[in-house]
């Protein structure tokens, strides 16, 4: 391989978060994040503040919304209904949902991307013992393999020759990834550039 990574999972990408959180049952939608001076402003709807927008969705009794830092989406959970040890707990699980789903996602987006680009892309997926492994392979030996366990992210590029492989591992890093810690393998070193791979930064940039 040329290079493997880990990070801790982070939401760049609304687009891909709100397909994820389609494909959950969740309901999402954009809205106009609003802050009251008053209770009675807010019943009233006058004097709000817009302060940004918010990706809001439910799942049960649970409320979930996405607030904006940067380029980063921040999940919160509240609940009406529900008591504040009940929301940690089912939020929590929740999030962990909302995780695996979009890692899933943000797999499915950069295969359409090298399929766009004119190269052929398989995505399989293995779920064991609550480790969850996609593997993208694009032909030659070449591979993009993502586990996810928790919150942690590890990829591995596979049979790329030289520096292409950070062009390759770039794109999803964009979507799910923060404070990324790589090993650099042998293959990393050497100079020629794998050519398929090119074309797929190309068309990525």
């Amino acid at each position: 391989m040329s290079h493997c990574s880990s990070f801790d999972l982070k939401f760049k990408d609304k687009q891909v978060l709100f397909k994820c959180m389609r494909n959950l049952g969740m309901c999402p939608e954009n809205r106009l994040w609003e802050e009251y001076r008053s209770v009675i402003g807010k019943k009233l709807n006058i004097g709000a503040n817009i302060k940004g927008r918010l990706l809001t969705g439910y799942y049960q009794d649970l409320n979930i919304f996405f607030t904006e830092d940067n380029d980063i989406l921040v999940p919160n959970v509240e609940s009406h209904v529900m008591t504040k040890e009940q929301v940690e707990t089912m939020g929590k699980q929740v999030i962990g949902l909302i995780q695996k789903e979009y890692v899933k996602c943000s797999m499915e987006k950069m295969q359409k991307s090298i399929v766009a680009s004119g190269l052929s892309a398989n995505l399989t997926t293995n779920n064991e013992n609550g480790l969850i492994t996609y593997v993208l392979d694009i032909g030659n030996g070449k591979r993009f393999v993502v586990s996810i366990q928790e919150e942690t992210i590890r990829e591995e590029v596979e049979g790329v020759i030289g520096r292409s492989c950070v062009d390759f591992s770039s794109v999803f890093e964009t979507m799910v990834g923060e404070s990324i810690q790589r090993e650099w393998k042998v293959e990393y070193n050497e100079m020629l550039e794998d050519q398929e791979l090119q074309v797929l930064r190309l068309g990525y940039v």
